[in-house]
Formats: C-alpha cells, sequence, structure tokens
C-alpha cells in the first residue's frame, strides 16, 4: 500500500505548512507494516534520520504503519518544553481540516 505521487505531494505540502506554523524540524516515515512495537519502531528512525541532533532540538518524527493502522510521534526535548504535558501534537499537524493525515491513516 505505498503511497502514490499526489499522495506524496500533499505529505510533503502538509510538513511544509506544519514548518512554517511552527519551530519544529519535521520528518515522517512511511511503512506499510511495522515489524517492532510502534514506539521502538519510530525511536529506531528518529535516531537513524539525526532528528536529535537540530540545533533547537526541535525534531519530530511521524512514524506511521499504513496496514497496521498504528503510528508513533516522537518530539525532542525543545519540542517537549514547548508544549504541555497533557497537549499533544498531534491536534496541530495530525488532525487539522481536511488533514492528508486523516485520509491516511484512514481515520473517520
Amino acid at each position: 500500500m505505498a503511497l502514490n505521487a499526489e499522495e506524496q505531494e500533499r505529505v510533503v505540502h502538509a510538513i511544509n505548512v506544519a514548518e512554517n506554523e511552527t519551530s519544529g524540524e519535521i520528518r515522517v516515515v512511511i511503512e506499510n507494516h511495522c515489524p517492532d512495537e510502534v514506539h521502538d519502531r519510530a525511536t529506531y528512525y528518529f535516531s537513524k534520520l539525526g532528528m536529535h541532533k537540530t540545533m533547537l532540538k526541535n525534531g519530530v518524527l511521524i512514524y506511521i504503519a499504513l496496514e497496521d493502522h498504528k503510528f508513533s510521534i516522537i518530539g525532542d526535548k525543545g519540542i517537549n518544553q514547548r508544549v504541555e504535558s497533557d497537549f499533544g501534537i498531534v491536534p496541530k499537524i495530525l488532525w487539522s481540516k481536511n488533514s492528508v493525515w486523516i485520509k491516511l491513516l484512514k481515520v473517520s
């Protein structure tokens, strides 16, 4: 269940919009299946992509396993310091009106 060209463009656009509205540096990893615990897989990619090396410690990794309908979002300490503990970054990035993420995750 790979993304087609239009879906890929929509993901890139959503990242650009989110990065323009926040200080976060956002990366997205999309796989069909998650071979590990979803948070562990996201942590692996967070490290592999060097998201912990951003100047402001504001890296955000969104990991999505499409066919498994799983996702995890990891923010570096700069992100965690800016948001309250009971506030997730999910609404800002994922659930905005007409969000590409809703369609990717098949959430209604």
